[in-house]
């Protein structure tokens, strides 16, 4: 072997004359090859006056001198070009590129574009297992790959969790401590929470996955509140300065006057109209302002002193229009809210189908403090009962359960033992308990007993709450169904009623009946 097997470098023979040729051959190549740093790596050509130790790699298809030294290192020496063919692993920086390239067997590869896997990487801050990447700097800025250069055009940040109870989140702190978390916390619904501490979160509002929904968990504050000028005439495409960014109008006049509509309504867009002054303003119907700017409410909508409505802009019908009308004497789209002066203290509201307004005048009068119902003037509150033979639904009053035993399903009695003849089952309120027994009686039977009692296979001890009923004769029962009567039952929980009777006799008797109960309160 006369040369070095990676590089190249001829060996000085031991019986070679002008050793210092090779010597000096091998130090030329080192030159070339060692820390390299090529001019550019697109040339096809050779420059046309190269000075002494450029370099440059050569590209694809070269011409000239070059031909048939792709991807080789060509090196300007005493007037002529040598070439060195690169070997895998060979780095040489770019000064035209301004880029590091590694050759890797078959071409000259931009280090930037090779696959790199790291398991934790720091930028000017230290990365561990659990923050593999940490980053510390005052600005961070990720641009886009634009068309030209191949990408899309596009930017976009993926945060991917593993499932639904998992959390994607951007959390922005103050000194570590958390103060607002966005993203997918806990769930697929995107959140926005906030925090005084780092350690209690409040949820700001709520969007769902899946019908886009927005929920606003905590007050909402419209803040941009702007107090014009008084209006002092009656007002066409109204736009007072500083409308553009207002949330709320506290508007006021020298008298009473007509808005006919607000310039500069945007699909969506919810303002507050507040009179704030002590005569009324009216907003007319969809009439005279540009037809883009109109209040579409149904009728003319008087605002009196001290009253507001809530206005949405339908970028559809491009109209202002009433999301919560004005409470206000002189109506508006969905009737008054406040009561004229001659309202009765305390009297629930009632709508007028005549006028379409919301009246609070009626006879039905609502307690203050205890929210009972009574009728001003004389006589009580008339409750129209059921005009159908439906029930009454479980837990309303007027609701009923019944239970029967007839004589084919009689129930033996033993001589002297209390027996439950039926019983049904009453949940928690106030009952109204009725009831009936019947006898077929032996001859020998001397009394009979029955009643309703929450004791199973028991006797109420007379007189029973009213339901409750003893005979010595029998003769007088046989075949008979004797009431029960009556008895109210307070109940706190759910409690099993029975329907009870005893008898004494010598030979055999029968009992059947009827227990029923009505839901009073």
């Amino acid at each position: 072997m006369t040369d070095t097997a990676n590089l190249g470098l001829p060996f000085i023979e031991g019986s070679q004359a002008q050793k210092h040729v090779t010597h000096n051959e091998s130090l030329r190549i080192l030159d070339s090859v060692i820390q390299i740093a090529v001019l550019d790596t697109d040339r096809t050509a050779p420059p046309v006056s190269p000075a002494e130790g450029d370099r440059h790699i050569v590209a694809a298809s070269p011409t000239g001198a070059w031909t048939g030294h792709a991807a080789a290192v060509a090196a300007w020496e005493d007037g002529a070009w040598r070439f060195l063919v690169p070997h895998t692993g060979w780095i040489a920086w770019s000064v035209d590129d301004d880029v590091l390239f590694v050759f890797d067997g078959g071409e000259w590869r931009d280090l930037r574009d090779l696959p790199a896997v790291f398991d934790h990487v720091g930028i000017n801050a230290s990365a561990d297992t659990t923050n593999r990447l940490s980053v510390r700097s005052n600005a961070v800025l990720l641009t886009d790959v634009s068309t030209t250069d191949g990408g899309s055009g596009d930017v976009r940040l993926q945060l991917s969790k593993q499932s639904a109870g998992n959390t994607a989140s951007v959390v922005f702190s103050n000194a570590f401590s958390g103060r607002a978390e966005f993203g997918l916390v806990g769930s697929d619904a995107f959140q926005l929470k906030v925090s005084p501490d780092g350690s209690s979160f409040a949820d700001a509002f709520v969007v769902d996955q899946t019908t886009g929904n927005l929920t606003l968990p905590r007050a909402l504050y419209l803040n941009g509140v702007i107090s014009p000028a008084q209006i002092t005439s009656n007002t066409d495409n109204y736009a007072p300065t500083g409308f553009s960014t207002a949330s709320t109008l506290r508007l006021s006049t020298d008298a009473s006057r007509n808005l006919t509509g607000i310039a500069a309504g945007a699909d969506g867009r919810i303002i507050v109209v507040h009179n704030v002054g002590a005569q009324s303003l009216v907003l007319k119907n969809d009439v005279t302002s540009t037809a883009a700017n109109r209040f579409f409410l149904g009728a003319d909508t008087t605002l009196t002193a001290d009253t507001s409505i809530t206005l949405r802009y339908d970028g559809t019908t491009a109209r202002w229009r009433a999301m919560v009308s004005p409470g206000s004497g002189g109506g508006g789209v969905s009737g008054d809210v406040v009561g004229p002066v001659s309202a009765t203290d305390n009297a629930a509201a009632r709508f007028d189908g005549a006028t379409g307004k919301l009246v609070q005048d009626s006879v039905l009068i609502v307690a203050d403090t205890t929210g009972s119902l009574s009728r001003s003037g004389n006589g009580g509150i008339p409750v129209q009962g059921t005009n159908t033979n439906n029930s009454a639904a479980a837990g309303y009053v007027g609701e009923y359960i019944e239970s029967e035993v007839l004589t084919g399903s009689a129930v033996a009695l033993t001589s002297g033992v209390t027996a439950n003849i039926t019983s049904i089952s009453l949940t928690a309120g106030d009952w109204d308990v009725h009831g009936l027994v019947a006898f077929n009686v032996a001859v020998s039977t001397s009394a009979v007993w029955g009643g309703i009692n929450t004791v199973s296979a028991t006797l109420p001890v007379s007189p029973g709450k009213g339901a409750y009923f003893a005979l010595n004769d029998s003769a007088a029962v046989t075949g008979q169904s004797v009431p029960v009567g009556m008895r109210r039952l307070s109940l706190n929980a759910t409690t099993t009623v029975y329907l009870v009777a005893r008898a004494n006799h010598g030979g055999s008797t029968l009992g059947y009946g009827f227990i029923g109960a009505r839901r009073a309160r």
